[in-house]
């Protein structure tokens, strides 16, 4: 009898240090991870930062606004992976609240066109569309799928909002390559890898939209797009007196 408890206590220790060498395998890639996604941006904008100080007398009135257009674009990136980190750390420390009130969907899909999609996506949100969530955390959603789509997907990329009953769907599609279906079920896992190419960054993007879409009772899914490309998806109760 004790020979098989000091077995079964010898297989435990070993699965304990399997899940500790795993972890910190798993918190040494996500470090790495975050360095890169901090220093791309951050090089660009003191590359180019010191570009124009240097010469700037001698820089066109065109390479000044692309200068500037770059820092200004490379500076919304670096933001938007702040949020999610300090997301991810409210979330594990137990601090995380949202607050649900209701939300002209229009207004957050405007506001989220202007900070990562002018020029590039179409909207197609019929203005009288309210939803009973946390405008703050919608735009995240909403942020997320669009940068990813610019970044991974191909033009046509759209943003469109439908009602379904007692819920509004919002998706977000292009027209790339897709995602393998084998990917298709981790997509929403934190830290998920796509053939070495993370599909928000970090790997934390899609996690705290699930995240973020369950706190306020929805759903956030993927679906292939048709006839080619990927969907993002989420949906939000629909707002009613």
């Amino acid at each position: 009898m004790g020979g098989d408890q000091d077995k079964r206590r010898i297989e435990q220790l070993e699965l304990q240090v399997k899940q500790l060498e795993a972890d910190r395998t798993t918190r040494d890639e996500f470090v790495a991870m975050v360095s890169h996604e901090l220093r791309t941006p951050l090089t660009s904008i003191g590359g180019f930062s010191t570009t124009m100080l240097e010469t700037w007398d001698s820089l066109t009135d065109g390479e000044k606004r692309q200068y500037l257009g770059i820092i200004c674009a490379q500076s919304e990136r670096l933001a938007r992976l702040v949020a999610g980190l300090l997301t991810v750390a409210r979330m594990d420390s137990g601090a995380f609240e949202t607050h649900a009130d209701k939300v002209r969907v229009r207004d957050v899909v405007e506001a989220v066109v202007r900070e990562v999609g002018e020029g590039r996506l179409t909207i197609d949100c019929d203005p009288d569309l309210t939803v009973l969530a946390d405008p703050d955390h919608i735009a995240q959603i909403l942020v997320n799928y669009v940068a990813n789509a610019l970044r991974y997907g191909a033009d046509p990329v759209r943003l469109q909002a439908a009602e379904h009953g007692e819920w509004i769907h919002l998706r977000v599609s292009d027209a790339g390559e897709g995602i393998p279906d084998a990917f298709v079920p981790h997509l929403f896992e934190r830290f998920s890898m796509n053939h070495g190419r993370e599909m928000g960054g970090t790997g934390l993007g899609l996690s705290i939209v699930r995240v973020l879409a369950e706190a306020q009772g929805g759903t956030a899914w993927y679906e292939p797009n048709s006839p080619h490309g990927s969907c993002f998806a989420v949906s939000l109760r629909r707002y009613s007196r």
